[in-house]
């Protein structure tokens, strides 16, 4: 009975531990912007489709969208937008490594997805200076790396 309640309390301290951070291996659908793609993640014959918006990072918009329009600079965030897709679909080949952290107000999964060689895409994108640190909004893990890696771009 002592064995039985030491493995129950075993697995739901583990269960809890792994409630807020999952790691997969998914391939590209499709890369919607800079900073937003969707994955196939899951078995050949499970697999699930899932939106995941790269957390710590915001992209220049790539259409003349609500939030383009209400900063008043389509003009000018379309084209850098259209230049952080492109890397980004450089970057991603079929298979990528996708970490879960959370989910945000719009039930979106947010999360770091890593390239084939292991590489934390939005950090890249960070450092390459095609999308800013969005930590402020959306703390998270790695936001110091983060932080520190826009300054290096100022």
């Amino acid at each position: 009975m002592k064995k039985f309640i030491i493995i129950a309390m075993i697995l739901f301290c583990c269960k809890d531990s792994n409630a807020t951070s999952s790691t997969q291996t998914c391939s590209i659908e499709r890369v919607k912007d800079g900073d937003t793609v969707s994955l196939s993640c899951g078995s050949k014959f499970n697999k699930e489709i899932k939106t995941v918006r790269l957390l710590g990072i915001d992209c220049p918009e790539t259409s003349r969208n609500a939030k383009c329009r209400k900063e008043a600079d389509c003009e000018e965030q379309i084209p850098k937008g259209l230049k952080a897709k492109a890397r980004m679909k450089e970057l991603l080949t079929s298979t990528v490594t996708y970490q879960y952290v959370k989910k945000d107000v719009y039930k979106r999964d947010l999360g770091y997805v890593y390239d084939s060689n292991g590489n934390d895409v939005g950090l890249v994108l960070l450092k390459e200076n095609l999308c800013k640190d969005y930590s402020y909004k959306y703390p998270h893990p790695k936001m110091e790396e983060y932080k520190n890696a826009s300054k290096n771009n100022r």
